[in-house]
């Protein structure tokens, strides 16, 4: 009998994203952990993680000052970028010439030149180079797309998406890159786009500073609420609502209009028990309260999947076309917001 092979991977960032994907690749078993590389401040946290996940016996821990180390290592075969997006361009980079495959979150790189530039450096290596676009492979999302592929809700018209977020501290925000529409409205371009099957013809945006933390927002030149039209060749329309801070839940819904039917995919709860009485009326459960809870099991899914890509078992579902639009929508509109202008692509 032959034995399973495993994949050596190293993980760069042991953040709240980074610590997802820790735990799919030490549940998804053909993977073996052996670098996680963060700054020193984050090491305790680091040794937990190996101790939780007993990994003690093939984890190596290191600072991004000593990358060379872990490309230098043969054994890695993919490496799983969860760093600051600063950082995101030199470690694909890097990666790409070590030979290594690349799973890495969003955003790819800062500007769009970026962008094709690494998927110019994966296509000369003949490595995969897979953004973490984790919408595509949650359930509901996916369903509404089969269906919609499949003509049950006849031609799309309108697709709405809103994107409320709860917040983060303003560190994250000082560090993230591109603004509310390449750090946070990059998933929602995406599925609208794949959803409408491909680039849009214009768009145009605005964006505004109203939440309670507005003067934080305008000190990084970004913006905590914005909204966007985009226009397809095909007739399509994409409206996206997007929220930095929303102050009553993390809500995230998607409504197709189609010449048939409408789709909608609703918020997820914390609980589907629903109270009813005269006094107060009817109570239903809270709502998820961050990303890591709504989308927990698309995370799980885009890793298998980057894992049967790499072993030729699948087509990468997020191609360097795709993103690359993603991409460019998304500066267009910070230009859109920017301007007050409509933006023709």
């Amino acid at each position: 009998m032959s034995s399973k092979i495993e994949i050596g991977a190293a993980l760069l960032g042991v953040g709240r994203i980074g610590q997802v994907h820790l735990k799919n690749l030490v549940d998804i078993s053909s993977f073996r952990i052996l670098w996680m590389v963060d700054v020193k401040e984050n090491h305790k946290t680091m040794d937990g993680l190996i101790s939780r996940y007993r990994l003690h016996n093939e984890t190596r821990i290191t600072t991004p000052d000593e990358l060379d180390k872990v490309m230098e290592d043969s054994r890695v075969k993919v490496v799983v970028i969860c760093t600051p997006t600063s950082f995101h361009e030199h470690a694909i980079m890097k990666s790409l010439k070590s030979d290594k495959h690349v799973f890495c979150e969003k955003p790819l790189a800062p500007s769009l030149d970026s962008v094709k530039a690494c998927y110019a450096e994966a296509y000369k290596q003949q490595k995969t180079l897979f953004c973490a676009l984790n919408r595509r492979f949650d359930p509901q999302l996916r369903h509404i797309r089969d269906e919609l592929l499949a003509g049950n809700y006849g031609r799309p018209r309108v697709i709405k998406m809103t994107s409320h977020e709860l917040g983060q501290p303003m560190e994250y925000y000082k560090y993230s890159t591109g603004g509310i529409f390449l750090d946070m409205a990059i998933h929602d371009i995406d599925y609208v786009c794949w959803l409408a099957g491909g680039r849009p013809t214009s768009v145009m945006a605005t964006g505004v500073t109203s939440s309670d933390s507005a003067e934080n927002y305008k000190r990084i030149g970004d913006y905590d609420s914005a909204s966007a039209i985009l226009t397809f060749p095909n007739g399509v329309i994409g409206h996206l609502n997007l929220v930095r801070e929303s102050g009553y839940g993390y809500s995230q819904t998607v409504e197709v209009l189609g010449t048939k039917k409408i789709a909608k995919s609703k918020n997820m709860m914390v609980s589907e028990v629903e109270c009813s009485c005269l006094d107060d009326g009817t109570n239903i459960g809270k709502m998820t309260d961050s990303f890591l809870t709504r989308y927990q099991e698309s995370f799980r899914i885009e890793m298998e999947h980057f894992l049967e890509v790499i072993q030729g078992k699948a087509v990468c579902d997020v191609t360097s076309e795709s993103y690359i639009i993603a991409s460019e929508v998304s500066g267009q509109l910070t230009t859109s917001a920017r301007t007050g202008q409509v933006v023709t692509l």
